[in-house]
């Protein structure tokens, strides 16, 4: 069955697996073709400097494996192909590739600055929350929700070239123990991959905001360290110009694809012009998830 999604303003055909975790479209264009196919019809690419045992890439061809799962492929900016490694694969591992690596890798094909993070908005203000796995941010993310912002993206956060941030993929990804703590039972919901206590959460329809909207702050997530034992947020701003491009650079969303793909330049020169307007902050967050919601209240974003 084919169907036609949105997200981060292009439309995505599927042909042979459902992406449930995108809204659908009803007209026929497209700008993406995602496609179960063969890897013996992948023409063959030259190596590069960015290549690894699981990574080869150029300028205008991506390909992926993830071991035990598939074998991916991103080109042109047009183009997704996949291929399961063994027929007993779960489509759920296959979607999870496709909507992070290879979806990124189209949105860096394609031009497009991407950071890897999430993003929300509320009477007027548009944030950027970056870190590395695990610092944070989808905790935050879901606390910030409960504190009336609207959610934009998770993961994949997508600038264009005039500052505004593209809604992306409407769903949170939260371990364990952040379900435990904000009271959600994971049995509701279903785990991000077979054998990993991460599961997706999806906002309601009035928490979501269905336009792009200007980039007003980047916060860059951490959590306290275990002794020092804060239950508060804290906010600290970067002021020194080459810290905060270094911050920024580092949280690029794959910047070994980034460079496979030949677009670090353009890139380092978005990131340049976007500092120079949009504030950047370390937000530090309590180490006791359950503190979150009410000590962000009292935080000025």
């Amino acid at each position: 069955m084919t169907n036609i999604y949105s997200s981060f303003a292009l439309n995505w055909r599927s042909n042979d697996l459902p992406l449930s975790d995108l809204p659908k479209k009803i007209d026929n264009n497209y700008d993406i073709n995602i496609v179960n196919e063969s890897p013996d019809l992948w023409p063959h690419i030259a190596s590069s400097i960015a290549d690894t045992n699981f990574l080869k890439v150029n300028e205008n061809d991506l390909r992926l494996e993830v071991n035990n799962i598939g074998l991916f492929r991103a080109s042109n900016g047009n183009n997704i192909s996949w291929y399961k490694l063994f027929p007993q694969v779960d489509d759920k591992d296959i979607k999870t590739f496709l909507l992070g690596s290879m979806f990124g890798a189209i949105l860096i094909q394609r031009g497009l600055l991407l950071m890897h993070g999430n993003a929300l908005e509320k009477d007027g203000k548009t944030i950027a929350c970056l870190g590395f796995s695990g610092s944070g941010k989808s905790t935050l993310a879901y606390a910030l929700l409960r504190n009336g912002w609207k959610f934009l993206t998770d993961d994949l956060v997508a600038i264009d070239n005039d500052g505004f941030i593209l809604t992306g993929i409407p769903r949170l990804k939260l371990w364990e123990d952040s379900l435990k703590a904000y009271g959600l039972k994971k049995e509701k919901l279903t785990s991000v991959r077979n054998n990993l206590n991460k599961f997706i959460y999806k906002p309601d329809d009035k928490s979501i905001s269905k336009q792009k909207t200007k980039l007003t702050a980047f916060y860059l997530v951490n959590r306290f360290s275990t002794n020092e034992n804060s239950s508060q947020v804290t906010i600290k701003r970067i002021i020194d110009e080459k810290i905060k491009f270094l911050y920024l650079r580092n949280n690029l969303y794959r910047p070994r694809f980034v460079r496979g793909l030949k677009k670090e330049g353009k890139i380092f020169k978005k990131l340049v012009a976007l500092q120079k307007t949009v504030p950047v902050s370390v937000l530090n967050l309590p180490n006791k998830v359950d503190s979150l919601i009410d000590s962000i209240k009292r935080v000025d974003l």
